[in-house]
């Protein structure tokens, strides 16, 4: 959003409001189906299966895309993830004992934060290579791609420009299609 469509980056996490109002409300909606009917197994199958629609509609976003179709992939995004978060809370406090409810809950919050870092970790390696592949041949003067901002993009010719810009939206293609894979 910041290189390739130019918003700033207060702007460009605003954006991830659409994916946390997916997340929050479907968690929200899951809690209240658990609740009234007793059921949680169906659950994170039907939002995996949207987590992975929308990390493969995500590999489709390119320079030319509009940002309100970006913020709906990130909507579907947050619907993907948000009931299997507060489902994964439920079935591990029901399946231990009482005063074990601690624990399992601690449990299960550290082993998805050490996740989070783990995905984040592998999702940028993944970002620097296709950044690597697809930017650096077209700027054979810029030492570290990853060093590129908006306003050197904008100063490049309009033929480089669209290089470059194309570049940044195939380093990120793999990254929707390991997170589809993984989902």
């Amino acid at each position: 959003l910041q290189v390739v469509k130019h918003v700033d980056p207060i702007s460009s996490g605003l954006y991830l409001v659409a994916m946390m109002a997916g997340l929050i409300g479907t968690s929200f909606v899951a809690g209240r189906f658990i609740s009234s009917t007793g059921r949680y197994k169906i659950l994170p199958t039907v939002s995996t299966a949207i987590l992975t629609v929308a990390m493969l509609l995500l590999t489709t976003i390119g320079p030319d895309t509009p940002l309100w179709l970006v913020t709906i992939f990130l909507f579907l995004v947050g619907i993907g993830i948000g009931p299997t978060m507060s489902v994964g809370i439920v079935s591990i406090q029901t399946s231990i004992p009482r005063e074990h409810l601690g624990v399992g809950t601690a449990s299960a919050n550290m082993f998805r934060l050490i996740g989070g870092s783990i995905g984040t970790s592998v999702f940028g390696a993944i970002f620097a290579a296709g950044l690597v592949r697809h930017v650096r041949p077209v700027m054979p003067g810029v030492d570290d791609v990853r060093s590129l901002t908006s306003s050197m993009v904008e100063n490049l010719d309009p033929a480089t420009q669209a290089e470059v810009l194309n570049g940044f939206s195939n380093a990120l293609t793999p990254i929707f299609l390991v997170g589809a894979v993984v989902a």
